[in-house]
């Protein structure tokens, strides 16, 4: 047997074993965790579950302080849908698409009196999230994918990601973008 078809026999058992718990997987369920978006906020989110799509919001606060005097406030909101694609009775396979937009406000240089300026970014999301659901409460998360992050000419929200000024693509697990493969998160349900 070749690795194509076990691959695609392996993928229709996995879907194919949790169909009856697939629409228990989110249906009806509100949750409250934390979550790290590709090209953006890390913060609380809040989930809302129907049928096989979870709906989720992301709250982030950011204090930045190089120095004293150059410390700022960032707030990051994100917010996204994901749907499974393939499940079982305790894990789910999502692809999704989210919002980010980023607020901080800089230092102008050369200005007097600590005046600063209003930066926003914006940021398109596509994760792909696994989720695995240690019981019907709790459920941990990796998630990967690819940001388009529109960066603004005078500074930057999410520096850690993000280039030079314009757009910039990032796919995530580029170590030079995010150092690493996948994001984590966990998730209360009820």
């Amino acid at each position: 047997m070749n690795k194509t078809v076990m691959a695609l026999t392996a993928a229709t058992v996995f879907a194919s074993v949790g169909t009856a718990g697939a629409v228990e997987t989110f249906a009806g369920k509100k949750g409250i965790g934390v979550a790290a978006a590709i090209g953006g906020p890390t913060g609380l989110a809040f989930n809302f579950g129907m049928g096989n799509l979870a709906v989720e919001g992301i709250l982030g606060i950011k204090q930045v302080s190089p120095d004293e005097a150059e410390g700022g406030l960032s707030l990051g909101l994100g917010a996204g849908a994901h749907f499974a694609v393939l499940r079982s009775e305790n894990a789910a396979f999502t692809v999704g698409g989210r919002l980010n937009i980023g607020l901080t406000k800089e230092p102008i240089p050369q200005a007097k009196g600590g005046d600063q300026e209003s930066i926003t970014q914006i940021g398109i999301d596509i994760p792909m999230r696994v989720y695995w659901f240690a019981d019907k409460h709790f459920s941990l998360h990796f998630e990967t994918g690819i940001a388009v992050i529109m960066n603004p000419e005078k500074g930057q929200v999410w520096g850690a990601t993000a280039g030079a000024k314009g757009m910039d693509i990032v796919v995530f697990g580029d170590p030079k973008a995010t150092g690493s493969f996948a994001n984590m998160g966990a998730t209360f349900w009820w």
